[in-house]
């Protein structure tokens, strides 16, 4: 009977095994058990009555369906029946017996179904194995002359043997967490239809002839001795009440599976990282704009004022020139993963614009991965990167963190190579800063900001306008109709990915109003002006809101 058992158990795992979609769920349950006979096992000659036990389980579904494993232990009291059938049949007051429990042990499984609201559920179940019932020895004796003669004795004919089972039930489950439930089942477990057990009975038929109220001793021996057998079903209906524990796998979504070539092209990585960094990216007319302004595709940034145009208030939006703290590192690793195919793509996107020298678009790339250990160099390059966007600070920490993860056997090589540009960085910015010094070519800003100027001009002393009129995130984009007007410049921050499109410089403030009136016509109209003191910008005004004064 071991192999059938085994068996049942194979074939659960084995078809649970290949259900692999959806929302999948175990849930393990046990639950005390309170058992009632039912039809011919509770008639007078079984001697059953209400009995106790255990059970529990393992149900493994997708959805609302599944397959469950069962399987429990329970018995049903015999001697207070057996003693009431004793004291009717041989008019015994306290007759001398000796009685045993019916014992059943059962292991079934089978489909499940699964109906509810979100924290209550109703699961049905129908199910089929195997059981084995004890069927009990009870015997009455009588005592004739000091010594006990048997009277009645009930016994199963064959008690090792198991028999084919079916269950039905339902189970009401309330969920008290994400993991645990309580529940309350009824399951009716009978043999009927399949299987048969079999029971003996031996006895004298002693009646009370004299109908003096009481069997004689005389009238025991002159009684005859008689010998049934007979079969009967198991049938039972099983209460229960215990926990469940629940086990939920949410199947991650499919990311997408980019199937470009090893070295990806400059505008398609641009696309993959604009993806994953949820920006929108707005398109760029060149043409002549549409005058409705909410088709005007415009992102201004980090504006430090507007007037309110009803109330005539000034509204402090940002502070601009507060410069932004700046830390060893300002460079996290995003906690997101990446599927195999789009972190592959990433790296030789990173790798395809290291050496193209775009190390601003490299950066990112290497940013996103440095912390996937499936690619250890990522956080190597991306300190490189951050060498040659003269960050030295940052690309130091950088670089430390991962030689104290990384094992590899040119481990050596790559300390070198870093010292060399980590050298080179430092020379940089030792140039810088003597340039602006003496002569500077190049905007100055604060600690947080790279300016990179397309034309550059001489730095001048008091106060410069500029027209601010987009910041996106692409660099080198081409304004012709704004580049009628005057020289466009261009600013970078690394930290926010953005570059802010300026148009000047202007010595007075009225003309840089007339040619702001004149970008927002081109449908910038967004556009504002930013003041710079000694070249450091340190308001903006003239917003779109504003009232000209």
């Amino acid at each position: 009977m071991s192999d059938k058992i085994v068996l049942l158990i194979i074939i659960f795992f084995s078809i649970s095994s290949h259900i692999t979609f959806g929302q999948e769920k175990v849930n393990l349950y046990v639950n005390g058990i309170v058992s009632t006979p039912l039809q011919g096992f509770k008639s007078e000659q079984m001697f059953t009555g209400l009995g106790y036990g255990a059970s529990g389980g393992a149900e493994y579904y997708v959805k609302n369906f599944g397959l469950g494993m069962y399987g429990g232990y329970f018995t049903n009291a015999s001697n207070q029946s057996f003693t009431d059938f004793i004291n009717k049949r041989y008019i015994e007051t306290n007759p001398t017996v000796y009685t045993e429990d019916w014992k059943t042990a059962y292991f079934l499984l089978g489909p499940i179904a699964r109906i509810g609201m979100k924290n209550l559920s109703i699961i049905g179940n129908i199910k089929g194995g195997y059981s084995q019932t004890s069927v009990p020895v009870l015997s009455f004796y009588k005592t004739f002359f000091s010594q006990e003669y048997e009277m009645y004795r009930f016994s199963g004919a064959n008690n090792a043997s198991w028999n084919w089972t079916w269950s039905a039930g339902l189970r009401l489950q309330y969920k008290l967490n994400r993991f645990l439930s309580i529940h309350t089942n009824a399951d009716y477990l009978a043999t009927s239809y399949l299987s048969k057990m079999e029971y003996e009975t031996n006895f004298r038929d002693a009646t009370d002839n004299n109908r003096n109220g009481v069997i004689e001793d005389a009238e025991y021996f002159e009684s005859k001795k008689e010998n049934t057998q007979g079969l009967t079903d198991m049938c039972a209906l099983n209460f229960g009440l215990g926990l469940t524990y629940t086990l939920t796998k949410e199947l991650p979504m499919k990311k997408p599976i980019f199937t470009e070539e090893v070295i990806p092209k400059k505008e398609d990585a641009e696309i993959v990282i604009e993806k994953e960094k949820k920006v929108y990216q707005p398109k760029l007319e060149t043409d002549t704009p549409k005058t409705d302004e909410k088709h005007i595709p415009i992102v201004n940034l980090n504006e430090a004022e507007w007037i309110d145009a009803e109330n005539n208030e000034k509204v402090v939006v940002d502070s601009e020139p507060k410069p932004e703290k700046t830390a060893d590192t300002n460079f996290d690793a995003p906690e997101a993963q990446y599927d195999k195919e789009a972190a592959e793509f990433l790296y030789k996107a990173g790798e395809s614009y290291f050496a193209a020298n775009d190390f601003e678009n490299a950066m990112p790339c290497f940013n996103k991965l440095k912390s996937d250990p499936a690619y250890p160099m990522a956080q190597y390059m991306f300190s490189l990167s951050l060498c040659a966007l003269h960050n030295c600070s940052a690309a130091k920490t950088e670089y430390n963190m991962f030689m104290q993860s990384y094992k590899g056997e040119d481990k050596r090589t790559l300390e070198i190579i870093f010292a060399s540009q980590v050298e080179r960085c430092k020379g940089k910015e030792r140039t810088s800063r003597l340039q602006n010094t003496i002569s500077p070519q190049v905007t100055s800003s604060p600690s947080s900001m790279i300016s990179v100027s397309q034309t550059t001009a001489p730095k001048t002393i008091g106060d410069m306008y500029k027209i601010q009129f987009i910041a996106i995130k692409k660099a080198n984009a081409a304004f012709p109709n704004v580049e009628s007007i005057g020289t466009i410049e261009t600013e970078y921050f690394p930290n926010k990915s953005v570059y802010r499109y300026v148009l000047g410089n202007y010595t007075d403030k009225e003309s840089a109003i007339a040619d702001v009136n004149r970008i927002r016509q081109l449908g910038f109209r967004d556009a504002f002006i930013a003041v710079y003191h000694n070249d450091i910008r340190v308001n903006t005004i003239y917003h779109r809101n504003s009232r000209r004064k």
